[in-house]
């Protein structure tokens, strides 16, 4: 018994002589996080979207802000990254110019490589030496999802009758490109028809800074409408929105069927959509925000690629 006693005894020193060599090794591996001075600390001012990003085909970047603390130097933070899609171009690292405390850093990709209604996951983080413990002025990580839910279908032939409502213009007929949702087909969306394609603008009467779009809601192809939309023309009145009698029904309450037995609704057929007369309703902010009678002539058209 006594020497088993002494066997034990001697396992219990082997063992606590191994632990505390394991930790002094794990001591002596560790190094501290490096602590950064406020001009070195960098931060995403806003939370990353809870709705996925919608990717352009036209423009195939994404530009995303970071801040940081104190602008005295100019400074380059590192920048680490995940891309579960292997598609994206992200930057290693964002450089801030002395006296700024913003910078932009821009992602890039090839709409080719995009497989339509697929979302694709991206992280980017500020390095651990360059955000530690600073969530409080802001967020070390920035996460999102991307993927292009708008499918290019090639150029509609649009028929105007909102502006010759209001204003008396011309009717015109002109080429515009047109997409329809990857997620809910029958949806479509004009690309920016009141920009510089509308024969009757003149410069700087659209607003250049981005695209507009004109979604016609065709998934129930015997009852389409418009939602309220800015269309990005703002003549001498200011911003022109359209919108169309169902889709104003369709806000306040109303079903589908109830709009369409009304005959507010407009149809898809042949590849064409058109709205019954005075069933179309344009927008001035700037005039109390009543609504205006279009499409007075029955002459809105979309012709479907």
């Amino acid at each position: 018994m006594k020497s088993i006693n002494k066997i034990y005894a001697i396992l219990l020193v082997l063992c606590i002589s191994i632990g505390f060599a394991a930790c002094s090794e794990e001591e002596a591996s560790y190094k501290a996080p490096k602590i950064p001075t406020d001009s070195q600390v960098a931060y995403f001012a806003s939370p990353f979207p809870t709705e996925p990003l919608i990717l352009s085909t036209t423009s195939p970047s994404i530009n995303i802000q970071i801040s940081r603390i104190n602008s005295t130097e100019a400074i380059t933070v590192p920048l680490v990254s995940s891309d579960t899609s292997g598609i994206f171009n992200i930057p290693e690292a964002v450089s801030f110019t002395a006296g700024s405390n913003v910078a932009t850093i821009t992602i890039t990709y090839n709409p080719a490589d995009i497989i339509y209604g697929v979302y694709n996951q991206v992280s980017i983080s500020i390095d651990d030496d360059y955000a530690f413990a600073y969530a409080q002025n802001g967020y070390t990580e920035y996460l999102f999802e991307a993927g292009i839910m708008w499918l290019p279908l090639g150029m509609a032939t649009y028929t105007e009758d909102f502006l010759t409502s209001l204003y008396g213009a011309p009717i015109v007929s002109y080429q515009i490109p047109i997409e329809e949702n990857v997620a809910k087909p029958g949806l479509y969306r004009l690309v920016y028809p009141y920009g510089a394609a509308y024969p009757y603008n003149d410069p700087g009467d659209w607003d250049t800074s981005k695209n507009y779009y004109m979604e016609i809601n065709a998934v129930d192809p015997q009852g389409v409408y418009i939602e309220l939309q800015n269309t990005g023309l703002a003549w001498r009145e200011g911003a022109f929105y359209v919108y169309s009698l169902a889709g104003l029904r369709l806000a306040q309450g109303w079903t589908l069927d109830q709009a369409k037995s009304a005959g507010m609704c407009g149809t898809l057929s042949g590849g064409v959509i058109t709205f019954p007369a005075n069933k179309l309703l344009s927008q001035l902010p700037a005039y109390n925000a009543n609504f205006f009678t279009a499409n007075t002539n029955g002459a809105f058209k979309i012709v479907l690629p």
